[in-house]
């Protein structure tokens, strides 16, 4: 994913890091409970794939041990400082770089591919990157579920579906998609037929919750 590509690359460091956080605390038990079905990763390689904040790269190099390994890829390190001693950091675009085929146990990857107009053809990548019998887990949106808001509140219903209808138009105009999160499934399911398990994350979003929080700082950016 080059920088240009990235919709929040130019965020302020301050905000980025407060919507980046709140992403993990979020996503994170979720993102657990998936690495959670595929056993102990003890002595493991993982590959984090848009490293953010970090959280989910530290929390992995406990999870391998000093036996493991993880290699952490982002566009930059801004926010991962001193990282672990089991960490490889590697700066830079996940899509231009050369990686041995078939050297990963586990890949993960949470809302990076929705940022790319070529999402599918990472998964590709990613999917080449495996070592046989390795597990691939993807966490990505789908934006569609907005659409089921109700509101009695005439007003608030009109700048709720003003701001979502400007955020698909951003998509749409540098070939994104926002609802990539389900589109990706018939893609997988053809890299893997008979090996995808898909689980489906809708938390309610009531006014103050950390995902609503998430969500304002996310279109004051985009702004």
């Amino acid at each position: 994913m080059s920088s240009s590509e990235y919709i929040f690359q130019k965020a302020k460091d301050d905000s980025e890091l407060e919507r980046l956080q709140l992403l993990e605390s979020i996503f994170d038990p979720n993102t657990r409970q998936q690495f959670a079905t595929i056993g102990d990763l003890t002595g493991k390689h993982c590959l984090e794939v848009g490293a953010g904040a970090g959280s989910v790269m530290r929390w992995l190099a406990e999870q391998v041990g000093d036996h493991g390994k993880i290699t952490a890829v982002d566009l930059n390190d801004r926010f991962l400082h001193n990282p672990p001693g089991n960490v490889e950091l590697m700066i830079g675009d996940i899509q231009k770089m050369e990686l041995p085929p078939q050297s990963f146990d586990v890949i993960h990857v949470r809302y990076v591919l929705i940022h790319l107009p070529d999402g599918v053809c990472l998964i590709e990548k990613l999917w080449k990157l495996l070592k046989p019998g390795g597990h691939l887990i993807i966490e990505e949106p789908d934006f569609r579920i907005r659409d089921s808001i109700v509101t009695t509140v005439k007003d608030a219903l009109l700048g709720f579906r003003n701001i979502h209808m400007a955020c698909d138009w951003m998509f749409q105009s540098n070939g994104m998609d926002c609802k990539f999160g389900t589109h990706m499934i018939s893609w997988v399911q053809e890299l893997m037929p008979q090996t995808i398990e898909v689980h489906n994350y809708c938390p309610a979003v009531p006014g103050g919750s950390d995902l609503a929080k998430l969500m304002n700082l996310s279109a004051q950016q985009l702004k």
